[in-house]
């Protein structure tokens, strides 16, 4: 497709992926933050294998889910306003937050001023106007996230990072308790109806997972289910169940609760 004005680098800067790549080695306490850049570019096998090779923890936004596997141990959950106790704690922790293919969107940073206060910012993007638009960045990158990717790869060197590794793992279990995963598995949480539809549709068939959709008029139900979702890939989220909520509560919200108690609990 051929659009007048808009001519993207694929390509990136060999030494703007070099600074990028010795950011990343001489890091104590890395962590990858991806967005949906990754998964428009093809670029979710290669970065899952990247961060295995070099043992990087990793967050994402609500469009980065699935470029790694939610249930993969290096990842820690989308961050922001909807996200994990460990994944929001990473970020505060981190000395370099390491972004592929992300808008730094509010809902993600939420006080600029507070958000990654430890770190330096790497930012790869294919569009140079999203960089450094809402966050200040220290290295840019720009060009395709599989392109960057593929050459950052040969430039890493492993780093043991055991310390950092501990840190996180007291977040995970803190954070297990914080959003009530020990709670009575009876009672009709959002946390216990979320987990109930993942365990229905887990073990299914690709086809039966995409007819699934939890539809809504304010959006904001949707995000519990992208963060409690184990095995489910985004776009399982999809075609089939419509249940149209006014919030967390009303008449729709209540029906919604009864159906999942009734069908899933």
């Amino acid at each position: 497709m051929d659009i007048r004005g808009y001519q993207p680098v694929y390509q990136p800067d060999e030494e703007e992926v070099r600074n990028a790549a010795a950011a990343l080695n001489s890091a104590s306490r890395p962590l990858f933050f991806i967005g949906g850049g990754v998964h428009i570019s093809g670029a979710a096998s290669l970065f899952t294998e990247i961060a295995e090779e070099q043992e990087i923890p990793v967050v994402s936004s609500l469009m980065g889910i699935s470029a790694i596997p939610s249930t993969h141990p290096l990842y820690l959950g989308m961050i922001g306003m909807h996200g994990t106790f460990p994944a929001n704690n990473a970020v505060s922790e981190t000395d370099l937050l390491f972004s592929i293919g992300v808008r730094f969107d509010d809902r993600a940073t939420g006080n600029l001023e507070k958000f990654a206060p430890k770190a330096r910012i790497v930012h790869v993007d294919i569009d140079p106007t999203s960089i450094a638009r809402n966050v200040p960045v220290d290295i840019s990158v720009v060009g395709d996230a599989k392109e960057t990717l593929q050459r950052l790869k040969v430039s890493l060197i492993k780093q043991e990072r055991s310390s950092w590794f501990e840190l996180i793992e007291t977040w995970k279990s803190e954070g297990s308790m914080r959003n009530g995963e020990h709670n009575d598995p009876g009672a009709v949480t959002p946390e216990n109806v979320n987990q109930g539809t993942c365990w229905l549709l887990e073990g299914q068939d690709n086809q039966l997972k995409k007819l699934f959709c939890l539809e809504t008029l304010s959006g904001s139900p949707v995000v519990p289910l992208q963060v409690h979702h184990r095995n489910l890939e985004k776009t399982c989220i999809h075609h089939l169940l419509r249940v149209y909520t006014l919030d967390k509560s009303g008449t729709h919200g209540q029906l919604l609760m009864q159906w999942c108690t009734r069908h899933l609990l």
